[in-house]
């Protein structure tokens, strides 16, 4: 069985800015692996009409998923997603994700170092084994 869940939604994401700005950060609902077989991640970002620099979604891992405890999420990522900016444009990237952690979250990241941009959403469609 499929679900779909959207785990950020954001207004506005500040000009080189990181959201959530730690990786305690609760911007982000945390995704559990656990019995997952396939995940697809998408990160929807609007970009104004000034914007130049890109948006990266940062995918962090965790063996235990702990929402607010920072010390049990790498620091390294174990995937990216580049959301290209266009600009004055809604922008939508969709990427199959690797479930191999127990938990995973997202941290985005504005590139842009003069505008913000927004609204920002990411969803993940998993199925179920």
């Amino acid at each position: 069985m499929d679900y779909e869940v959207e785990i950020m939604n954001e207004a506005t994401l500040a000009a080189d800015s990181t959201i959530p700005t730690t990786l305690a950060g609760t911007e982000c609902t945390v995704i559990p692996l656990t019995n997952v077989g396939a995940l697809a991640l998408t990160v929807e970002v609007t970009f104004g009409p000034d914007n130049t620099g890109n948006v990266v979604a940062h995918l962090k891992s965790s063996p235990t998923g702990s929402p607010t405890d920072a010390d049990v999420w790498d620091t390294e990522d174990f995937g990216t997603i580049v959301v290209t900016c266009v600009q004055d444009t809604r922008v939508q990237v969709t990427k199959d994700v690797v479930v191999s952690p127990k938990a995973m979250k997202v941290q985005m990241v504005n590139e842009d170092d003069t505008y913000g941009v927004g609204p920002i959403v990411v969803t993940h469609i998993t199925s179920i084994i």
